[in-house]
């Protein structure tokens, strides 16, 4: 049997905030099966959210991010087509399309989710993924202490990198990327706060169709309570670090948070 070499690729690594608290406040048979069934229609629930929202990109595209879930692990990675500027660009925009949509669905769900995406190279064989940029996303994502996705520092780097070849060979647009990182100062648990690229998961609809609310700490508070879940100190601290995130995001792209309110107006 051929030895599989590890290739280049990305990798988004993600675990649910609550998770202890969820499966000691319910019944762990019914909590298993429903947040299995929920976990196992979110890709193809975001994957015909994004066809509808961006038809050009390439249907091909959803066959290779492959996800991998265990208990409150979400695990997203994708090999790089380096030798084609266009295709690596395309693979880009669908994976952080993909994890900004996960991060989302997850909190209207009530399973806030916090995550790191990371570049390198890696081995997929079957169900079993390794390679250093998995530990890395792993160690970035336990540190980060609140509910948001982090772009490593080689990640957000290869990313710039993509997007200066393909605007130097082709005239498509790019402004897409530009709504979706944003630069945050996220607090980490042992390294304190640090400016970071992070990813904005309020930049598209939910893929459930829920609206955002003008009354962001409901919104927050209510994620991390649903499903009987208790807020603990720590988890309160975590709480309150997403609201600040999100009235950052709110501050910067105010467009996002009025289509409640405008929708509002037309059913009056």
């Amino acid at each position: 049997m051929a030895i599989q070499k590890p290739r280049f690729g990305m990798v988004g690594f993600f675990d649910i905030l609550g998770y202890q608290s969820f499966l000691i406040n319910n019944e762990p048979e019914g909590v298993a099966l429903e947040v299995l069934n929920m976990l196992t229609k979110t890709p193809g629930r975001i994957q015909s959210y994004i066809n509808s929202k961006i038809p050009r990109l390439n249907k091909q595209l959803i066959k290779k991010v492959k996800w991998f879930v265990f208990s409150d692990t979400i695990l997203l990675t994708c090999f790089a087509t380096e030798e084609k500027i266009v295709f690596k660009t395309a693979e880009w925009l669908f994976f952080m399309l993909t994890c900004s949509l996960l991060q989302r669905n997850m909190l209207d769900f009530g399973l806030p989710i916090r995550g790191a995406i990371t570049t390198g190279a890696f081995i997929n064989k079957d169900y079993c993924s390794a390679g250093r940029p998995i530990v890395e996303a792993y160690q970035i994502s336990r540190d980060i202490d609140m509910a948001a996705t982090v772009l490593s520092k080689g990640a957000h780097q290869d990313l710039i990198q993509t997007i200066e070849q393909f605007n130097s060979t082709t005239n498509e647009p790019t402004d897409l990327f530009e709504t979706f990182i944003v630069e945050y100062l996220v607090p980490f648990k042992t390294q304190g706060p640090v400016r970071c690229p992070t990813l904005n998961f309020f930049a598209l609809d939910s893929p459930t169709g829920q609206e955002p609310t003008k009354d962001l700490t409901q919104l927050v508070f209510e994620a991390f309570w649903k499903h009987n879940k208790d807020i603990s100190s720590e988890a309160g601290r975590k709480a309150r670090n997403t609201e600040e995130y999100l009235r950052f995001l709110k501050y910067k792209y105010p467009k996002a948070f009025e289509k409640e309110k405008d929708s509002k107006k037309g059913t009056s």
